[in-house]
């Protein structure tokens, strides 16, 4: 027996597509973006001492940069992408085929996106051969996210160097459009994300911004949204002098996967708060400068102009450029499209809490949001109220520390004789702008249909809440919390700060794996329709019935695949025997969907090969603008000789066998659609009686009760 036939033996479950998916305006999905890049920058193998040429006439006088790469290498790497990653139980396996000419215009895409830029020319916006390129503090976040993710054992040398100094803000996305989705109590978040803990004013006299130590972006969840918790009990024992001795029960019977790349660095390493960022500049920072990044960590908050003067004798203590702003947003967020970010900053004009200015040398346009270095804003006194600073520049919670109310009327960010002539209320007429939109396809989505439309029982069933708390605060219910997206930004980081926030990772990813099956119980109505309906349409003889029988068989096969690919996502992610996000749920639930999955004749033991069932994006215009990923999961797992797995169908799926397998992947999917439900209830119990009640006292709950309560 080869050792190709074993590998497919012992394939899990494989997905194969010839195309990137795409939103409906075309561009590629922010996922499938951070996907690429991240194994790019994994695979790529980046040196902090990069090889001197061998032509020795040709380096004089050129200064090396650490961790950079060359196009030629990236598009030659793209080409044949793989990456492979060892579970306790499974492994999983990832690989892309990108032709060349998308390998170039992917690169692009990643330079605007601020993931990469030329350490040799800091004001270029677009690649060019023959110029080395260098991730960015973005760049590099967005890698060691994907690296916790997948539970990556052994980290790039630039995961742990002074490169990684970001914390992003992640937005949640709809699954079908890819917009933003948002309310506007998760935009005042946002906007109190933007400002920081206090005025960020900017001179080439300040030091360099202070960047978070190691052992925060490596070991604790480094993103605000939608992070991972990998540290191993086994490592945390270690560490403590403690003997772990494996246990025989259910959940605790394997262990997480051991950090073996934390174990690599010292604790000096992993506790310096003192590193500095290569990206530190005295000017390049400058709001106004052309560099084409500028921050490296976000905790800061938006660079400043202090005391700026409009017109004759108007002076304001607090402004910027929608193109600072901008700035931003693409570098402090996991935003991928200039356009969106745009989308993104008219939003805080749209809720009230920034005011244009409109005396020279701002030039605003008063029919439109425009990014421009002379497009000046200030705060409303909306915005005011949101942000965390109090008087004179103080943060917030240390005036109120003193004695004094914050955020009265009178403290405006506009500080002269002129006050009431420029910021007289928080939405004046006579200098509100409308964002009527030129502001690209991108979109921001303000429903939660994405995330909440499979809400089960466990939501419908919950009465809210009325109740208030001994300080007058009113307790909202956990199914009120979870359809806002403001509400539930802070409460998953408030799970995150309990080391639980994969309860509510997994509750989300059930519902999406929810919404999928429904779809495919539509697909299988229909077909069911057509067969009951066939003998009585006329088309079916003229051949009309042949080729509609084989568009729903296709979309079964398609729809199929993708749950099958969903669930064994959530299996090996959650569920599994030493899952790298290993749930605490009932041993017998995840021994049986362990048998199911693992069973020899399950059919995601069976390749299901899109390649020539999945059409191409209507937006390619081109065989280049094709790629293909591969991911495939290999169990190590070896069954009893009786129970030895055996292909389930020959390599060659033939229309018969293709019928055989949905079939028999639907019933799968039906007894794991049971297993699912009960998971998800049980996790939304837990949320509820575990974590709720400590979340309804923290701090930060109250202070967002009293913020929306302010707003409406």
């Amino acid at each position: 027996m080869t050792t190709e036939t074993v590998r497919k033996e012992k394939t899990l479950h494989e997905l194969f597509s010839n195309s990137f998916n795409r939103s409906p305006d075309g561009s590629i999905l922010t996922y499938e973006l951070k996907t690429v890049f991240s194994m790019l920058i994994i695979c790529l193998s980046l040196e902090e001492k990069p090889k001197s040429t061998s032509n020795r006439l040709l380096s004089l006088g050129k200064k090396s940069f650490p961790f950079t790469f060359s196009i030629t290498e990236a598009v030659a790497l793209l080409q044949d992408l793989e990456l492979n990653v060892e579970m306790n139980l499974t492994s999983i396996y990832i690989s892309y085929s990108i032709k060349p000419e998308l390998g170039h215009q992917l690169l692009d895409t990643f330079m605007k996106a601020k993931l990469v830029h030329t350490p040799a020319d800091k004001t270029r916006s677009r690649p060019k051969e023959n110029i080395l390129l260098q991730p960015t503090a973005k760049g590099v976040a967005i890698a060691c996210d994907y690296a916790r993710k997948i539970a990556l054992k052994e980290l790039p040398l630039i995961l742990t160097s002074n490169f990684n100094t970001m914390k992003l803000f992640k937005f949640e996305r709809n699954t079908t459009d890819d917009s933003v989705i948002q309310s506007e109590y998760f935009i005042n978040l946002l906007f109190n994300k933007v400002m920081g803990p206090k005025p960020n004013i900017w001179s080439p006299r300040n030091p360099p911004d202070k960047v978070p130590k190691l052992s925060e972006l490596l070991e604790q969840r480094s993103s605000d949204l939608f992070s991972f918790e990998n540290v191993s009990p086994d490592y945390v024992l270690k560490e403590v002098g403690a003997t772990f001795e494996n246990s025989s029960s259910g959940h605790s019977g394997a262990l997480p996967h051991a950090k073996e790349e934390m174990c690599a660095l010292s604790t000096e390493q992993l506790e310096n708060d003192k590193r500095e960022s290569p990206f530190a500049h005295r000017f390049f920072s400058n709001p106004d400068s052309d560099s084409h990044i500028q921050y490296y960590v976000s905790d800061c908050g938006l660079r400043l102009f202090y005391k700026k003067t409009f017109g004759k004798d108007m002076t304001i203590d607090y402004c910027f450029s929608t193109k600072a702003l901008w700035q931003w947003l693409m570098e402090c967020t996991d935003i991928m499209f200039p356009k969106e970010a745009v989308s993104v900053a008219a939003l805080f004009l749209k809720y009230g809490l920034i005011t244009p200015i409109l005396l020279p040398p701002s030039k605003n346009s008063k029919r439109k949001f425009i990014i421009s270095k002379t497009a000046y804003y200030t705060f409303s006194q909306a915005g005011w109220d949101v942000i965390k600073w109090g008087p004179n520049g103080l943060p917030k919670d240390l005036y109120i520390a003193h004695g004094s109310q914050p955020n009265s009327t009178a403290n405006s960010c506009i500080r002269n004789k002129s006050d009431t002539k420029f910021c007289r209320s928080s939405n004046p007429s006579n200098l509100q702008l409308t964002s009527e939109n030129s502001l690209g396809t991108k979109r921001t989505a303000t429903s939660n249909s994405d995330i909440s439309s499979e809400s089960g029982s466990e939501l419908s069933s919950e009465s809210p809440s009325e109740n208030c708390s001994t300080e007058g605060v009113k307790l909202l219910s956990l199914k009120q919390i979870l359809t806002d997206p403001g509400m539930r930004y802070l409460f998953r980081s408030h799970l995150c700060k309990e080391m639980c926030a994969e309860n509510l990772d997994v509750y989300f990813e059930i519902a999406k794996f929810l919404k999928r099956m429904s779809v495919l119980r539509k697909l299988i109505e229909s077909r069911k329709q057509t067969e009951e309906n066939k003998l009585h349409l006329w088309e079916w003889k003229a051949n009309g019935g042949t080729k509609l029988k084989n568009t729903i068989q296709s979309a079964l096969l398609k729809h199929t695949n993708e749950c099958l690919s969903l669930v064994y996502h959530i299996y090996s992610s959650y569920i599994a025997s030493g899952a790298p996000h290993q749930l605490n749920i009932d041993h017998n639930v995840r021994e049986t969907i362990t048998r199911i999955i693992l069973h020899p004749k399950s059919p995601t033991n069976t390749m299901f090969n899109l390649s020539d069932k999945q059409p191409r994006s209507q937006h390619s215009s081109n065989k280049s603008d094709t790629a293909s990923p591969l991911k495939t999961c290999d169990p190590n797992f070896v069954p009893p000789p009786d129970t030895a797995p055996v292909p389930l169908v020959p390599e060659r799926i033939t229309k018969d066998t293709e019928t055989y397998i949905i079939e028999h992947a639907i019933s799968m999917l039906k007894d794991l659609y049971l297993l699912m439900e009960q998971i998800r209830r049980n996790v939304y119990l837990m949320m509820k009686n575990d974590s709720m009640p400590k979340f309804l006292e923290a701090d930060s709950y109250r202070d967002a009760i009293l913020l929306i309560t302010a707003v409406k």
